[in-house]
């Protein structure tokens, strides 16, 4: 016979207790000076953040909200930041303030919002020392151009900088010799024609080039020789004849062997790296 259960009379039903939701409040902890809102369901700046605890804040994280702006005092009331991330909002642009008074910022995060070319363009009178940043991710926004701002302020310290999933169509003059420490640049995605040896003049730091996902006919003749410092370059998903023989297209360039030196050393320490 199989076995048979039954409830009695006298059994109860199980219902679990329901979690109290918790209020919004920014999550401060006042010894590291982080505060954490993120998809908070925010569309402005939460009042009274400067009053908790009375810590400085160093590390603020509002990404996934609904914010349009950050406000033009952004810079004033949080001098001390190092770490911004706001991604994933709806910003339309980024207060010069955060750049000019911010003078610990170290990384910027603002990928997947709304800013445009005319929201990133700040007047010469703005100019003043951000010694620190050294990490900025623009991708996934409205850009046709790289943003004159980073012209305009001296970036000299920047080390890493993404715009990828933009619409930008070619490079400035002026990048070379307004990011002359820069060593990663992403421009995947993008509308680029052509990549312009006299835009990457003066990148002699920049170890990872990214330009696949554009619309390059060619590939400069000197390009590895503009850029002694290069270890990784991809270009997949540009012209047919690029992207169906990518290999060949390379190799012919002045400078390769080089490069593919840098490259295969970079391969054996990290494989070295791997083993030990």
């Amino acid at each position: 016979m199989g076995t048979v259960c039954s409830q009695t009379s006298e059994s109860h039903s199980v219902v679990p207790r329901r979690r109290k939701r918790k209020k919004l409040a920014p999550a401060l902890q006042a010894r590291t000076g982080v505060v954490s809102l993120a998809d908070a369901g925010l569309d402005a700046m939460p009042p009274g953040l400067l009053l908790m605890n009375g810590a400085p804040v160093r590390r603020m994280v509002l990404r996934g909200n609904a914010l349009k702006e950050l406000g033009e005092e952004f810079g004033a009331k949080f001098r001390e930041l190092e770490v911004l991330d706001v991604s994933k909002n709806r910003l339309q642009r980024l207060p010069a303030s955060l750049f000019i008074e911010c003078h610990r910022l170290r990384q910027v995060q603002a990928a997947m919002n709304r800013l445009t070319d005319d929201g990133m363009t700040w007047s010469a009178g703005d100019e003043s020392p951000v010694p620190s940043l050294r990490w900025l991710s623009l991708s996934r926004n409205a850009f046709t151009q790289v943003p004159s701002m980073l012209s305009s302020l001296p970036f000299q310290a920047l080390r890493f900088l993404d715009l990828t999933h933009n619409r930008i169509e070619s490079l400035p003059k002026w990048l070379g010799a307004a990011l002359p420490e820069l060593e990663v640049l992403l421009l995947q995605h993008n509308a680029l024609r052509e990549l312009d040896v006299d835009a990457l003049a003066g990148l002699t730091h920049l170890r990872e080039l990214r330009v696949d996902g554009n619309r390059l006919e060619r590939l400069p003749p000197t390009l590895f020789l503009t850029l002694p410092a290069l270890q990784t370059f991809t270009f997949s998903g540009n012209a047919p004849h690029l992207s169906e023989s990518p290999t060949s297209a390379v190799r012919a360039l002045p400078g390769f062997a080089a490069f593919e030196q840098r490259r295969a050393d970079v391969q054996n320490r990290r494989l070295h790296a791997g083993l030990a």
